[in-house]
């Protein structure tokens, strides 16, 4: 019978210890810095400290920054900074000592509660140029910004790591693919570059060429999305309007496959796309302004079966007049197992439930606030939405507000009411309309990033109560 392998620092007894750290003595004991973790720094002079019998130690490092995580190690929290040090020096303290997760799981904001939120901080990106495309890595909530013909990589706390500058004129669209990776794109460039952020280097750019169509020349990216397996671009040629949704291979950065090619007058290209994990759906969506107004074209992918399973047009000529309307922008909520859109005119919000898809034939529910003073919605163009969790973020101008599903008790099975979401704003002011317009808006690491024109820093939303230090 094998025999079971035990942690040899719980074997350890906890004795009171002396520590020296650049001239300042701290006393506590070995089972505090053995609450380090086993493997490092802290648990290994903790056990040095019990076998040699040592009576003091000795650390040639910052002391206000060791009696920072000495707290930590104690209440699980990290206690106001003190003067002259900041955010980079403790991460540092902390990776060195080997209790940065530590420090992370503290400053890492809790779960956002579009109810509960406030605007925590704005970045400011180097140059003059204002915001244009955000991505957030959902891992750990590290954020790729574009400005101008340059894109700027936050870490995980929000640190400016670099800032590179692209062969880009404008970047319209922005993924980040790895913790260094990040693929744009841009209408005034054709193709899809990949470029490595954190070593500031051009890797490679990718073109939609698998065609000996004369009508597709020099195509351009206007969207990019990702799943676990493949890179999704939307290219469209700059002459004909022929496009296609690229299936790129993330190891090789070389496209395979595509999916929804459309050519002629009727053709819309996909400026958004989203991929849903769960149903291993690619959801497209476009919105065209002409001489008569907008149009908007939205489709579900199977990318398994390279087929497409659904469209939906606006204006739809099914709907009474009152009715017709463009969405301005959609969303999809995995959790919710649905896509929200918002109207051009009539400003409204409206949820297809996917589960409902085949059942009917106009599958959109509109979406209506109970209480009078909230019920006027603004429409526009420039409206935009972003779902997290089971609630949904909207821009109108430069107000934003959420929508948030009221906690029911509900069967699995159960379908949503008219009235099953409220609506909220996240802002104090009583006006509507006095900010500057919203030009971005992007969700990820438990945070809200807006971005507004004309102005050149990046806000951050986070829920109140998290940490500041």
């Amino acid at each position: 019978m094998q025999a079971q392998i035990q942690n040899p620092l719980a074997a350890l007894p906890n004795r009171p210890m002396k520590v020296n750290v650049g001239g300042v003595k701290f006393d506590t004991n070995t089972a505090t810095l053995q609450g380090a973790g086993q493997g490092s720094l802290l648990a290994k002079l903790a056990e040095e400290y019990s076998l040699d019998k040592r009576t003091e130690l000795f650390l040639d490092r910052d002391p206000d920054l060791f009696r920072a995580i000495l707290s930590l190690l104690h209440t699980k929290r990290l206690p106001p900074l003190p003067a002259g040090s900041d955010l980079d020096l403790l991460i540092v303290e902390a990776a060195y000592y080997g209790v940065l997760e530590f420090v992370k799981s503290c400053l890492y904001p809790p779960t956002l509660d579009g109810l509960d939120v406030e605007k925590s901080k704005a970045l400011l990106s180097n140059g003059r140029d204002f915001p244009s495309a955000i991505s957030v890595l959902h891992s750990d909530g590290s954020l790729c910004l574009g400005h101008g013909s340059k894109v700027t990589f936050y870490d995980w706390a929000l640190r400016r790591c670099s800032t590179t500058l692209t062969e880009l004129l404008s970047i319209g669209s922005l993924q980040l693919l790895s913790d260094s990776l990040v693929a744009m794109g841009s209408p005034d460039m054709p193709g899809l570059h990949v470029y490595d952020v954190l070593r500031s280097k051009h890797k490679k750019s990718i073109m939609w060429s698998g065609t000996q169509d004369p009508r597709v020349f020099k195509p351009s990216v206007y969207a990019i999305t990702t799943s676990s397996k493949s890179i999704f671009a939307s290219f469209s040629s700059a002459k004909g309007g022929d496009n296609t949704i690229a299936f790129v291979d993330p190891e090789r950065l070389e496209v395979v496959d595509d999916i929804g090619r459309q050519s002629g007058l009727s053709a819309t290209v996909p400026g958004k796309l989203q991929w849903m994990e769960k149903r291993g759906l690619l959801v497209a969506g476009s919105t065209v302004a002409g001489p008569f107004g907008h149009t908007a074209h939205l489709r579900l992918f199977d990318v398994r079966s390279k087929e497409q399973i659904w469209e939906w047009k606006e204006p739809n000529l099914t709907l009474r007049a009152q009715e017709k309307d463009s969405f301005a922008d959609w969303t999809i909520s995995e959790d919710i197992d649905g896509i929200f859109k918002i109207g051009v005119a009539s400003g409204r919000m409206e949820l297809l439930d996917l589960r409902l898809l085949k059942e009917e034939s106009d599958p959109w529910m509109i979406m209506r606030e109970s209480r009078p003073d909230l019920r006027k919605c603004e429409g526009g163009v420039s409206n935009l939405l972003v779902a997290n969790g089971r609630q949904v973020f909207c821009s109108r101008g430069g107000d934003i507000e959420v929508w948030s599903e009221v906690p029911l008790q509900l069967a699995p099975d159960e379908k949503f009411w008219e009235t099953s979401f409220r609506r909220n704003f996240l802002d104090q002011r009583r006006s509507v309309g006095t900010g500057y317009e919203i030009a971005a808006m992007a969700v990820g690491g438990n945070r809200l990033f807006v971005a507004r024109k004309e102005l050149q820093g990046l806000e951050v939303w986070e829920t109140r109560g998290c940490h500041k230090l």
